[in-house]
């Protein structure tokens, strides 16, 4: 019996090294820039804007799923002005793990740095903070949540810190043609 535990310790010893190494190996060994051009093409299938996200797209498992990036953009939807809508300097997501095996997602670490948000009005009332399926794209009224989606929603979502930083926002009212800005927002 005494041997039997003793092989029994060593043999789970040596699985939890391997799933260690292999929790830190893994972000080294999956190139997750090779799916930029697949997120930015699903996100202007769905909201009919063009996202671009920066070439320091980074993903970490341990101790936490993380997921940073720097230099994201999101454009105006059609009819707007060539701006960007949304613009993020740096951002970093991180997840604890084990409350995802029961549908919860629980945020240890939310960050944005230099989140810069141009609001825009249009003349005719529109603006383009609107979600999809409201902001005329010609006559292509497409959700901006499609029903593809509906199996991940989560039971329940938890979000103890958010953490904003250098900020910036305007707002363009052109029915009125008043412009306002806050800035320094933290």
């Amino acid at each position: 019996m005494r041997q039997f535990l003793k092989y029994g310790f060593l043999s789970l010893a040596i699985l939890l090294s391997l799933l260690a190494i292999t929790a830190l190996l893994l972000p080294t060994l999956i190139n997750v820039q090779q799916y930029v051009p697949e997120i930015e093409k699903k996100i202007f299938q769905v909201s009919g804007r063009r996202l671009m996200l920066g070439h320091d797209l980074k993903f970490s498992i341990f101790p936490r799923l993380t997921l940073s990036c720097s230099d994201i953009r999101f454009g105006n939807p059609p009819g707007f002005g060539p701006g960007q809508f949304l613009a993020i300097d740096s951002f970093e997501v991180g997840l604890k793990l084990l409350p995802l095996l029961k549908r919860q997602i629980k945020i240890s670490r939310f960050t944005i740095k230099g989140l810069e948000i141009n609001l825009e009005k249009r003349l005719d009332g529109r603006g383009n903070w609107l979600p999809g399926s409201l902001v005329d794209r010609g006559g292509d009224n497409v959700p901006w949540w499609p029903a593809e989606m509906g199996g991940l929603l989560v039971e329940q979502l938890a979000v103890p810190r958010i953490n904003i930083s250098d900020s910036r926002v305007s707002w363009n009212d052109r029915s009125s043609g008043k412009t306002y800005e806050i800035t320094d927002v933290t």
